[in-house]
């Protein structure tokens, strides 16, 4: 049985290398891949430099793709579709792949041992795993997709679009025979995004689809992807005014879960910190884990604050949400210090990616050391109720991902995760204290740097344009003016065309010259124009 994989390419030499390589070392040895470039690393002769160059299972084709194919279809069902309509698919069985997601190993065994033992079935699909590769080439797993259960509404199945990602599902060639057409893969630009959910439905429409729960991909998000791309791995800078922004978000109520465990000290001084955000519109709710002498003293001092008292951890996460009066949840505890614009950061990351269910930024330990794993959350208090609630900052958004939520992690460190008190004194904390608010002092200055940048820039481009069109209706107008007088008398234009030859002029048309002039500091120009 000949298994054919499909991969598109697409300019991205540094991942490119081990989507290839994931097909090379599958285990199972009867296989073809046809690989697809755009023609820009294929000019190149980028791909020149691998060994598998010289297997005959590869072959490379350039793209047929032009600017205006580009702009009318989805590239990457395109490419799929030319593979079948020129007869170049040989295999038995089909799968797919992009240059910014792997196979694993065991990928085309899973799937030929499975059809070899259901001959019936047309259609199949295998869990995977969720990867994230950061702009610094961090790679981290972070959710997965289970096939558990017959999906396709053939057998009135669980759905298929947007649920499971094209790097899960095999089919048999015949099943290309129920299309109507040449267009398998729907090539619209409109449905770029979800074309391979739509595939798969119609699929699933004709025959039931097989689960496998067998892990034998994975789908990574990165900056350069085309689904959810992690462009929120750089710093979050909005190209609107910043005062309308402040504006907007100012009504926007964040509701702040605290959760103490018997660490008074360190709760008061979270409270403390909260009173500092530049975010003001807070719900904060504090929950104190088993009995505390010091619960009602915080309670009086910090009467604007909610308090829970709770027996075990386990309740607490749960009321928490029960209790959130605000749009966004998140959760802090009490041994956490959070930067003075925490808050403000991923309300401003909220509104530039306002489909994402969750947003996330990094954590300090105490020593200024990355935390690898650690992330701190705000999350749609509606879509924590789609999942049964908050279960922890990393597993949350691993369920939503999994759940086909959009998630984003920044690339801002928005707090410190601090050791437990007998492990750490005063001094550190202190110093901790310090680097917070100067990390959020430092990115609140590049905030109105960059917009008071762009605030001139435009007064400086508005004002351009302006003179620009002075000058120009006044250019013209002196060109009218020359016309009118050759036109009046007959014998002046060609006196005006010996003189400039004269002069040593070759054109045969009188220019019109606008002078330099500078402009906030930044010179503007006219061009020479033919006024005759």
């Amino acid at each position: 049985m000949l298994v054919s994989c499909l991969c598109v390419c697409h300019n991205k030499p540094d991942l490119i290398p081990e989507a290839i390589d994931s097909i090379v070392n599958q285990t199972y040895p009867h296989w073809e891949a046809i690989i697809v470039d755009s023609g820009v690393l294929f000019d190149q002769g980028y791909y020149g430099q691998f060994d598998w160059r010289h297997d005959p299972r590869i072959r490379l084709l350039r793209s047929e793709e032009t600017e205006t194919i580009r702009r009318e279809k989805a590239m990457a069902p395109w490419c799929f579709n030319q593979c079948f309509r020129k007869g170049l698919v040989r295999g038995d069985l089909v799968v797919y792949l992009c240059d910014d997601d792997i196979l694993y190993p065991n990928a085309f065994e899973v799937f030929v041992s499975f059809f070899r033992q259901h001959p019936e079935a047309m259609a199949a699909y295998a869990s995977q795993d969720i990867g994230m590769i950061e702009a610094d080439g961090w790679h981290s797993l972070f959710g997965e997709r289970r096939a558990t259960e017959l999906a396709g509404t053939f057998c009135q199945g669980r759905g298929l679009f947007r649920q499971v990602d094209y790097l899960q599902f095999c089919h048999r060639m015949e099943v290309l025979e129920w299309f109507d057409g040449s267009e398998f893969w729907p090539e619209s630009k409109a449905t770029e995004r979800f074309a391979d959910g739509i595939f798969m439905e119609y699929i699933g429409s004709k025959t039931p689809i097989y689960p496998i729960d067998i892990k034998v991909s994975q789908n990574r998000r990165t900056w350069q992807s085309l689904n959810f791309p992690l462009e929120s791995f750089r710093s979050v800078f909005l190209p609107n005014d910043l005062d309308e922004a402040d504006r907007a978000d100012a009504a926007t109520c964040v509701t702040v879960h605290v959760v103490s465990q018997d660490h008074s000290d360190e709760l008061e001084q979270l409270l403390d910190l909260l009173a500092e955000q530049t975010h003001r519109n807070l719900d904060i709710l504090v929950s104190q884990v088993g009995q505390s002498d010091r619960g009602s003293g915080l309670a009086s001092r910090f009467s604007h604050c909610r308090f829970l008292m709770h027996e075990q951890l386990k309740d607490v996460w749960r009321a928490g949400v029960q209790e959130a009066r605000g749009q966004y949840y998140l959760n802090l505890p009490a041994t956490m210090l959070p930067c003075a614009d925490m808050v403000e950061c991923l309300l401003l990351a909220k509104r530039r990616w306002p489909g994402c269910a969750a947003i996330g930024g990094r954590l300090y330990d105490a020593t200024l050391t990355p935390i690898e794993r650690g992330v701190i959350g705000l999350f749609d208090v509606a879509s924590l109720k789609q999942i049964g609630g908050y279960h922890g900052d990393w597993e949350t958004f691993r369920q939503l991902a999994n759940r086909g939520y959009a998630v984003e992690r920044l690339g801002d460190y928005l707090a410190f995760r601090v050791a437990p008190p007998h492990s750490f004194d005063n001094d550190d904390r202190r110093r901790l204290l310090r680097t917070a608010r100067l990390l959020a002092q430092q990115r609140r200055n590049m905030l109105h740097s960059f917009h008071d940048y762009q605030r001139r820039i435009e007064a400086i481009q508005s004002e351009n344009c302006e003179l620009r069109g002075r000058l120009q209706a006044r250019r013209y107008r002196a060109a009218d003016w020359v016309h009118a007088c050759c036109t009046w008398l007959p014998g002046l234009q060609p006196l005006l065309k010996t003189l400039m030859h004269l002069v040593g002029f070759r054109k045969k048309v009188v220019t019109a010259t606008v002078s330099h002039k500078t402009i906030g500091g930044i010179q503007s120009r006219s061009d020479r124009r033919p006024v005759l």
